[in-house]
Order: C-alpha cells, then sequence, then structure tokens
C-alpha cells in the first residue's frame, strides 16, 4: 500500500518538471538528470512516507526575465517510481495504481508562466493514466551564469487522476493528498 501511495507522488512530482517544451522567444535549458529529482511524499496510517521518480526528461525553454515567453513539458517514466521497495514499486506500477502497460508515461505540459512574488507560478496540465488535470506549481528560481536550480512542489489528489483504486481508494488507510517536489538543475543550451 505505501508502495503504490509513493509511486504515485513520484509520478506526479516527475510529470511536474519532466521535459520543457520550446518557445521560440524563450532561451533553452537542458536537465542535468545527475543533480535533478522529483520526489513524493504521502500519509499512509497517520506516517508520512515517500519515494521519488528516476527516469524523467526536460527540454526547456525559459526566460527569467520574460517568464510569459516559457513553454514547458515533461515527460515521467512511470515505471521508474522507487517507493523504497519491491513490493511498493509493484503495487504502484499495477492497474489499481498507475497501469505502466497501459500508460508507461506521465506527461506535464505548462500553460502560462508568470512572476509570483520572489518566485514563480507555473499553471500546466498533468496527465496521468487517461486523465488530464490542471494544477500550479509555484517555484523558486535561481540562475548563476550558465546555470539554473528551481525548486518547488504542489498537493496532488490522487483520487482527480484515478489511482489508488479498490482496497487502495479508502483515504483512512492512505490519504488522497500526495505532495509533488522538484529540484532541479538546468543548463543553458548552447
Amino acid at each position: 500500500m505505501m508502495k503504490q501511495v509513493q509511486l504515485f507522488a513520484a509520478l506526479a512530482g516527475l510529470a511536474i518538471f519532466a521535459p520543457v517544451v520550446a518557445h521560440a522567444d524563450a532561451p533553452a535549458w537542458t536537465l542535468g538528470m545527475k543533480d535533478s529529482s522529483l520526489d513524493f511524499t504521502y500519509i499512509q496510517e497517520g506516517t508520512r512516507h515517500g519515494g521519488h521518480f528516476g527516469s524523467f526528461d526536460a527540454d526547456i525553454r525559459f526566460d527569467p526575465a520574460d517568464p510569459s515567453t516559457a513553454s514547458i513539458s515533461a515527460t515521467i517514466d512511470l515505471a521508474s517510481v522507487n517507493a523504497g521497495s519491491k513490493d511498493a514499486d509493484d503495487s504502484l506500477k499495477s492497474g489499481d495504481w498507475f497501469n505502466v502497460k497501459l500508460f508507461p508515461k506521465a506527461t506535464f505540459t505548462s500553460t502560462r508562466v508568470s512572476k509570483d512574488g520572489d518566485g514563480y507560478r507555473m499553471e500546466a496540465t498533468l496527465s496521468i493514466r487517461d486523465k488530464a488535470v490542471p494544477v500550479t506549481l509555484p517555484f523558486k528560481l535561481t540562475v548563476t551564469g550558465d546555470s539554473a536550480h528551481a525548486s518547488g512542489s504542489l498537493v496532488l489528489d490522487r483520487e482527480a487522476f484515478g489511482l489508488g483504486g479498490g482496497f487502495w481508494a479508502n483515504p483512512d488507510f492512505i490519504a488522497h493528498e500526495v505532495t509533488v517536489s522538484i529540484d532541479l538543475v538546468a543548463h543553458r543550451a548552447p
């Protein structure tokens, strides 16, 4: 059960920050996978658990001075979920959760990026299984030379994506809320 929830959280996180779709006016950035992470946390029977996705990709177009020109899309390999044990991973990959045989990837596509105080706000569509749900990801960004570091998190409702059916549907066992966190490093493309 815990593994299924962890996979969902990781998938949600990865979907948010995977590949970025290019926009003609924004500079290209390349994701540094070894320095980037897509993590998730959830509550199971009152205890916090977590996991991550090991495989996601990004092709980023973003100008920090003019975020309205950004276009970001991401792809997350749901089979790369790591919820801390083989049983949890297998459960998350099953038909009750991600159903990776039918839906191997999750996607995240930005619809709008704007400045928000000392950070940014990204509105996007996250697609998991056969459900496309609007989400908002607030994030902080630090740019030093040709390197950028972005971090942020959002809370997803697993039920909106049809995750955790059958036995897993009861929120008293596994909460419906899953927090997805990104910590990404990217380098300006030449």
